[in-house]
C-alpha cells in the first residue's frame, strides 16, 4: 500500500514526537514540515530528531507548505489558528489536530461553520483528537455507558503530576503558574479558551447521548507554594500558583450529569489530599448507573513486573500517545467524506500506523 504524505505542523512537545513517529511509520511518509523557531528554519527533519538526514527541510513558511502535494496535515501548536486551518482544508489537504477542536459544533464564532464550508470546498475532512480531551472524557465515557440500562452521572478525573514536562508557553504562559491567582482570573482568554476545550468534551457526550445540557459551569481552585520551588518550567516562587483543580460539569435538567475534573502540579512538593504525588498520571473514569462501570488508565514505560523500566517516569509518554492517536487516526480522516469528522463520525482509530519492533 501506497504510503499517505503527511506534513507536520509544529515540533513542540508533542510535534516532535509526531515528526519522529511519520520518519518512521512504514504507511507514512513525510512530505513537509513546518517550524516557528528560526534556528529550526533549513535543517534536516533528521537533524532535528537527533538522527541521520532524511532528505527534507524545515520551513516556516506557510505558503510553502500550502503549495505542497500532501495527503494530511498532522497539525499541533498549542493554540489553533482558524484561518490557518481553513487555508489548509481549501488547498486540498486534510487535517488532524492536537490543539483542541475536537468538537466544533459546541463552540461559537462559526468556527465548525468555516471549518466545514473549507472542508467541502478543498473536498477534505478535519479531525480534532488528543488525550484529555480527545479521548480519556470523550471516547472512553461513550464506550462505557454502552452496557447500561440507565446512567446518573458520568465523571472523568485526570490526576497528574507535569513537574518534568517543560513546556513554559503551556504552563507560565497559558495555565499561569508561578503567578498569583488572580494572573488568572484576569486572563480572559486563557479562562475562555480553556472553558471551550472542555464544553467540546461535554457537548460530545451529549450529542451521542441525546442530551440536551442546558448549562456548563467551571469551578477552579489553585494551590499555592509554600516555598521556593525549581521545576521544568523554572522557579515556581512562593505564595504563586503549584497546583490547579477544575471542575467542568454539564448540567442536564438541573443537575450535573456530565462532569470533567483535572488536577494538576507543576513541583514535586505535596500539595495535600486529592492532589498528584510525585510521579502519578491516572484518569479515572466513572458511569454511575445500571451498572456503574469504572476505568482507571495509567502511561508507563512498561507494564512488565519483570523489566528494570518499570518505575520509570516521564510526561513524554503523555507526548507520544497525543501524537499517536492523531497519526494513527490519519488513514481513516483520509477516507472519509468531506467535511468535520469527530469520534462520533469515524471507526475506531487503532494502531494502523505505529511502528511494530521485531
Amino acid at each position: 500500500m501506497k504510503p499517505l504524505r503527511v506534513i507536520q505542523w509544529g515540533t513542540g512537545n508533542v510535534g516532535i514526537e509526531a515528526l519522529q513517529a511519520i520518519v518512521e511509520s512504514p504507511r507514512l511518509e513525510l512530505a513537509g514540515l513546518r517550524v516557528y523557531s528560526p534556528d529550526k528554519v533549513g535543517r534536516d527533519a533528521g537533524a532535528l530528531l537527533g538522527r541521520e538526514p532524511v532528505g527534507l527541510t524545515a520551513t516556516d513558511s506557510e505558503a510553502e507548505i500550502l503549495a505542497l502535494d500532501a495527503d494530511c496535515v498532522c497539525y499541533t501548536p498549542l493554540m489553533h489558528d482558524v484561518d490557518v486551518l481553513v487555508e489548509l482544508l481549501r488547498s486540498g489537504k486534510n487535517v488532524v489536530t492536537t490543539s483542541g477542536l475536537i468538537y466544533p459544533q459546541a463552540l461559537g464564532g462559526r468556527v465548525f461553520e468555516r471549518l466545514n464550508e473549507a472542508c467541502l470546498e478543498g473536498g477534505t475532512s478535519f479531525h480534532g483528537t488528543g488525550l484529555n480531551p480527545g479521548w480519556i472524557a470523550e471516547v472512553l465515557p461513550l464506550v462505557s455507558s454502552g452496557m447500561c440500562r440507565s446512567i446518573r452521572r458520568i465523571h472523568s478525573l485526570e490526576v497528574c503530576d507535569v513537574s518534568d514536562y517543560g513546556s513554559k508557553e503551556m504552563f507560565l504562559g497559558f495555565m499561569k503558574y508561578g503567578q498569583p491567582p488572580e494572573a488568572f482570573e484576569n486572563d480572559r482568554t486563557t479562562v475562555e479558551r480553556l472553558g471551550d476545550v472542555f464544553k467540546e468534551s461535554i457537548a460530545m457526550i451529549a450529542a451521542a447521548m441525546d442530551l440536551e445540557v442546558t448549562d456548563v459551569r467551571h469551578e477552579r481552585e489553585f494551590v499555592l507554594a509554600e516555598r521556593d520551588t525549581e521545576s521544568a518550567v523554572g522557579t515556581i516562587a512562593k505564595g504563586t500558583i503549584a497546583g490547579q483543580r477544575h471542575r467542568f460539569s454539564g448540567w442536564v435538567d438541573g443537575r450535573s450529569v456530565i462532569e470533567v475534573e483535572t488536577r494538576w502540579k507543576v513541583v514535586r512538593d505535596d500539595l495535600g489530599e486529592g492532589m498528584p504525588e510525585d510521579g502519578e498520571c491516572t484518569w479515572t473514569i466513572t458511569v454511575e448507573g445500571d451498572p456503574s462501570i469504572r476505568n482507571v488508565v495509567s502511561l508507563a514505560e512498561t507494564f512488565d513486573p519483570e523489566s528494570p523500566d518499570r518505575e520509570l517516569y516521564s510526561s513524554q509518554r503523555g507526548m507520544v500517545s497525543i501524537a499517536m492517536h492523531a497519526l494513527n487516526a490519519v488513514p481513516a480522516v483520509c477516507a472519509a467524506e468531506p467535511g468535520v469528522r469527530t469520534f462520533l463520525d469515524l471507526p475506531i482509530v487503532a494502531g494502523s500506523v505505529a511502528r511494530c519492533p521485531a
